[in-house]
């Protein structure tokens, strides 16, 4: 399917200053605040009526309002097209490491002149409340202090959300991010950036005890390799509550590894995503959940149905705030505006305009939007 080609673009901080020209405080004054030669308009008197409110913008032509209907399978070719390179991972052994920037802190121990160390020494030994243990405590930390400074690095993390490249191209038609020389990376002049970015998850690992006092058991089980990666392998259903988007995914053997209980595997592993569409709103809502069969080779039933509700609550509530940020929510609506504007440049004889509203129903999407 042919995807709509976007390019980052450099956005030119504007700098203003002084004109060396200015011969005059007049002249000087208008340059600083960007007035033209002759000078800026003074203060109105305060019985003049108000300025006039601007007009409002332009509403869309009734006459170019469309509908259609976008079947399961026109929308299975378009995400997997839109979604393809996107990569879910959630591990707590090994796997694809992923690297995200962020701010960190570099300090350096610097030593204190002999003045600032008695002064240092004198208060700590004045200090009402202290016991003479953590009196002795403060004094030692005398010798010197530490200056610190902010610096932008990067960590690597194995828990993600690694979004394909044209999902987030198309995330940079509407953003309202910029990097900046104050962002980490940072950007000078300031960039505009796609406000869709890669998405670290917090999953901890699953814990909890099983039996009786004193026999009871700590059981503690890590998520081995788990992997999802869309390529044309995504597959779609629709109901009037939600669009579901169901990825297949892989695990390592076993895919749960466990202290002091059976290791854990599962058949046909995979995450859904369910995609609302909230009314009169340019946003798409999102919530993700774990599918598939869970099995051991040993009993405990009561263990295994704690373990893997406790892995699809913890793989529903790590992502739930991230996936559901406003940039999140308005650029997955972008993402299937471009759905639809692709929808209407190669199959009907018009050209998209702006997108109006998505509807779920059974086995379709229902859009409307204006044409040009």
């Amino acid at each position: 399917m042919k995807m709509t080609t976007l390019a980052l673009f450099t956005l030119l901080v504007p700098l203003a200053g002084c004109d060396p020209a200015a011969s005059s405080v007049g002249e000087l004054d208008s340059a600083l605040r960007n007035c033209p030669p002759e000078g800026c308009p003074g203060p109105g008197d305060p019985g003049d009526p108000p300025p006039k409110k601007p007009p409002p913008p332009p509403q869309p032509d009734p006459a170019k309002y469309r509908t259609a209907y976008l079947s399961i399978a026109y929308l299975q070719q378009a995400l997997n097209a839109d979604l393809d390179g996107t990569r879910i991972q959630i591990t707590h052994t090994t796997g694809q490491a992923l690297t995200f920037p962020s701010f960190m802190q570099s300090c350096t121990h610097v030593g204190n002149t002999a003045a600032e160390q008695q002064e240092c020494e004198d208060a700590c030994n004045s200090a009402d409340g202290l016991t003479p243990a953590q009196k002795a405590t403060c004094r030692a930390n005398c010798a010197g202090h530490d200056v610190c400074s902010t610096f932008c690095g990067s960590h690597t993390a194995m828990n993600y959300v690694r979004w394909g490249f044209n999902l987030i191209a198309a995330s940079l038609q509407s953003s309202s991010k910029y990097c900046t020389s104050t962002t980490c990376p940072a950007c000078n002049p300031a960039v505009k950036v796609p406000s869709l970015a890669n998405l670290e998850l917090n999953i901890p690992e699953y814990s909890n005890s099983f039996g009786i006092w004193p026999a009871e058991v700590d059981v503690t089980c890590r998520l081995n390799q788990i992997a999802l990666q869309v390529a044309g392998n995504i597959t779609v259903d629709s109901t009037p509550d939600a669009l579901y988007v169901t990825m297949p995914g892989t695990t390592g053997s076993p895919a749960v590894i466990c202290d002091n209980a059976p290791d854990a595997n599962v058949d046909n592993f995979g995450v859904q995503l369910r995609f609302t569409f909230p009314w009169a709103q340019a946003a798409v809502a999102t919530e993700a959940s774990t599918v598939g069969d869970w099995h051991i080779l040993a009993p405990g039933v009561a263990y295994l149905t704690d373990l893997s509700g406790r892995i699809s609550d913890g793989v529903k509530s790590g992502t739930h705030n991230m996936l559901n940020s406003p940039d999140n929510q308005k650029a997955l609506f972008n993402a299937f505006a471009g759905i639809v504007e692709q929808y209407v440049d190669t199959q009907t004889s018009e050209k998209f305009a702006k997108m109006g509203y998505i509807e779920s129903q059974y086995g379709q999407l229902k859009v409307t939007y204006y044409v040009q």
